[in-house]
């Protein structure tokens, strides 16, 4: 998944710029780096896409929220969360997707801010999604603390959906009707929808 894969017209313009600003600068435009918005809109795309457009000197890494937590817990249960901090920290960009598939206790969220903090105040750049319907309060606790809003990726208005079926379209040689284009695009509906309805 690639900057150039992802279709960044209509209301993905934001995100996409302040994605790429990010990769192409880590830790010196937005950091953390917060986008939220609902399943199939392209969260874990901008994500990649990040990690793959930064340099070979930039070390990053991509990890699950569950896997995050998961291993950061030992760590917790041994009080020695420095040396967690040490060697995520190690990383130039971390990158973590999926906050709402954690279930948030107070005390893991305040560890993971804490890590997120450790990180920012050591010039690493920090990236995070979330699905807008189950917006983790995680999420809320990073806004309030690093005084970031988070990027919004809402679902595709029809004009944007009717841009992206005609990128895929041409990306793979389909051809479409006007009226076949329309039946790919549903209001509520994300751009994993989309895909599906044009690969029918």
């Amino acid at each position: 998944m690639t900057f150039d894969s992802y279709y960044h017209g209509g209301v993905y313009g934001e995100a996409y710029d302040v994605a790429l600003s990010v990769a192409q600068n880590p830790a010196k435009v937005r950091n953390p780096l917060i986008l939220y918005g609902g399943s199939g809109n392209g969260k874990t795309h901008l994500m990649r896409a990040i990690a793959s457009h930064c340099s070979s000197s930039v070390k990053t890494e991509f990890i699950y929220a569950e896997s995050l937590v998961s291993e950061m817990l030992p760590y917790l249960k041994d009080s020695d969360m420095a040396t967690f901090k040490a060697d995520m920290a190690m990383n130039d960009v971390l990158l973590v997707d999926g906050l709402e598939f954690v279930e948030w206790k107070e005390q893991t969220a305040i560890e993971v801010l804490g890590l997120f903090v450790h990180m920012v105040n050591m010039g690493k750049q920090v990236v995070v999604s979330s699905n807008s319907t189950m917006l983790s309060g995680l999420v809320e606790k990073m806004e309030d603390y690093f005084g970031v809003e988070a990027v919004y990726l809402p679902t595709p208005d029809e004009p944007t959906a009717m841009g992206i079926v005609d990128t895929l379209c041409e990306r793979q040689g389909i051809t479409l009707t006007e009226e076949q284009k329309k039946l790919c695009w549903a209001p509520h509906m994300g751009v994993g929808y989309i895909r599906g309805r044009i690969n029918i």
